[in-house]
């Protein structure tokens, strides 16, 4: 037992060997090989050998490591990309029997809106035709040299800002419908894709 025991205490006692060599470059150039790693971080990486001084791992500088971990989110990037496509292709082919059920879907909801675009032109058509009275109701007090009331002005502006406002409304409805037919043009020639027969194996 004695004899166990100090035989324990003389591995304990003796200096652990390092496993392989490391390699590195220090900042003047000068390459170092060393049992141990370098007690500093090194710019240009530190290399691991094997006792055979066979390279077990490259060290990687801190363009490597940029570089390494750049590569390492445009992956992670596409595999996030491609996840997101097979759900949408997966409901896409849930929703959707065919390309003309898109297409009477794409019909529908268009109808809708341009229903209210309809009723948005004829706002605008009214708001600019009295935003015209106002103006020429002002042009003639002008040249006739009498003062603009305050409550002409306030209407001028008020018609001015329904005005502006009907017409934003009318190019952002016009945009969505345009949004529509070219999503709708884009999952038909997608849901085409994925319901084409698979190619016959060739033998």
């Amino acid at each position: 037992m004695r004899y166990h025991l100090a035989l324990l205490l003389l591995a304990c006692a003796l200096p652990v060997q390092a496993e392989g060599l490391y390699k590195w470059t220090d900042e003047r150039g000068v390459v170092h090989y060393s049992d141990y790693p370098p007690p500093t971080e090194q710019k240009s990486g530190v290399s691991k050998l094997n006792k055979e001084g066979i390279l077990l791992r490259k060290g990687e500088s801190e363009a490597d490591k940029r570089a390494h971990e750049a590569e390492l989110v445009r992956k992670k990037q596409e595999q996030e990309q491609r996840a997101e496509q097979l759900r949408y292709d997966r409901a896409l082919q849930e929703r959707y029997r065919s390309t003309a059920d898109i297409a009477a879907e794409r019909d529908k909801q268009i109808k809708l809106l341009q229903t209210g675009l309809r009723t948005l032109e004829s706002q605008l058509r009214m708001a600019s035709a009295q935003l015209n009275d106002l103006n020429n109701e002002a042009n003639k007090l002008r040249q006739s040299g009498k003062t603009i009331s305050d409550g002409l002005r306030s209407q001028l502006a008020e018609k001015q800002r329904l005005q502006n406002e009907t017409t934003a409304l009318i190019q952002s409805r016009r945009a969505e419908i345009e949004r529509l037919r070219v999503k709708a043009a884009q999952d038909m020639l997608r849901l085409q894709e994925l319901n084409k027969p698979a190619a016959p194996a060739s033998h």
